[in-house]
C-alpha cells in the first residue's frame, strides 16, 4: 500500500480533512484507471467534510453524492480499504442531520 494513502487515511481518521485531501491528490495525479477514480472518490469525500467544516452544507452534500458516485463501485473494500462501511457511514452522515452528528464522524478502515 502506497504511503499517501496511509497518510490520507491516518489525516482523514483525525479530522484532518483538507490535509488528506492534498496528501491523496498527489497520489491521484500519478495513477490511471480504476485506481484512479477510486481516489478521485476518497479524495471528494474527504472535500466534503471540509465544505462540512467550513459551514457548507450545500457544497458538502453535492460532494457527498460525487464521492457516492466515483465510490460504489467499489465495494465492499478496494485498494485494502473497506469501503462499503465508509460509505455506510458517510451516507448515514449527510443522510440525517449532519450539524447533528457531527460529533460522529465516518472513519476509515483497512482490511
Amino acid at each position: 500500500m502506497d504511503q499517501r494513502l496511509e497518510a490520507f487515511v491516518v489525516l482523514f481518521n483525525n479530522r484532518k480533512f483538507f490535509e488528506a485531501h492534498e496528501v491523496l491528490e498527489l497520489l491521484w495525479l500519478e495513477t490511471e484507471g480504476m485506481e484512479k477514480d477510486f481516489y478521485k472518490g476518497l479524495i471528494q469525500c474527504a472535500a466534503a467534510f471540509v465544505h462540512h467544516q467550513r459551514g457548507n452544507p450545500r457544497g458538502a452534500h453535492k460532494l457527498y453524492q460525487r464521492a457516492n458516485n466515483y465510490l460504489k463501485s467499489y465495494l465492499p473494500h478496494y485498494g485494502g480499504i473497506n469501503s462499503e462501511k465508509l460509505m455506510v457511514q458517510v451516507r448515514d452522515f449527510f443522510e440525517t442531520d449532519p450539524e447533528a452528528n457531527s460529533d460522529v464522524l465516518p472513519q476509515i478502515e483497512f482490511l
